[in-house]
Order: structure tokens, then C-alpha cells, then sequence
């Protein structure tokens, strides 16, 4: 028998899209350029670009490494729940 899963109410539909514009807010709402969340974060510039633009997904370690530098849960950043 597969178990149940239950998804909370809050799901996101597109977490990528939803994790993207989390990174772009963040980083204008802190006056970071591209090179500074790179530095912060450890992931290439043009990955933290790609991400922003919505061309390219995230990795899940890069994306945990982009929330860590912003001190911000991975969990809020996909569900857009970060301070602007």
C-alpha cells in the first residue's frame, strides 16, 4: 500500500519561479550586487543570474547556500515569504 501524502494547503505551484523573485528581492532589498550574493553565497554569479532571470532551476545545495548568505529559510524564499 503507497502511504497518503498530503500536501499543506500553502503548496507552492511553481517553487522555482517563487525561489527566483525570493533571491531578486532579497538581494535588491539589501543593495547586493550579482558579485556580492555570488561571494556571499559561494555560487557562481552567472548560476545566481540564470536563477534570477528564471532560466535556469536552482540546485538544492546552491539554493540552501543563497538562503544561508541572506540568513533567510529555504522554506520562506520558496514560498515568497521573505521581507522585502
Amino acid at each position: 500500500m503507497t502511504p497518503e501524502i498530503n500536501l499543506p494547503l500553502t503548496a507552492v505551484a511553481h517553487p522555482e519561479k517563487s525561489f527566483a523573485r525570493s533571491v531578486k528581492a532579497l538581494r535588491l532589498a539589501r543593495g547586493w550586487t550579482l558579485t556580492k550574493l555570488a561571494a556571499e553565497s559561494g555560487v557562481a554569479v552567472a548560476t545566481v543570474s540564470r536563477v534570477e532571470a528564471q532560466l535556469a532551476a536552482c540546485s538544492l545545495p546552491s539554493a540552501w547556500l543563497i538562503a544561508e548568505a541572506f540568513g533567510v529559510s529555504l522554506d520562506a524564499m520558496i514560498r515568497g515569504e521573505v521581507p522585502r
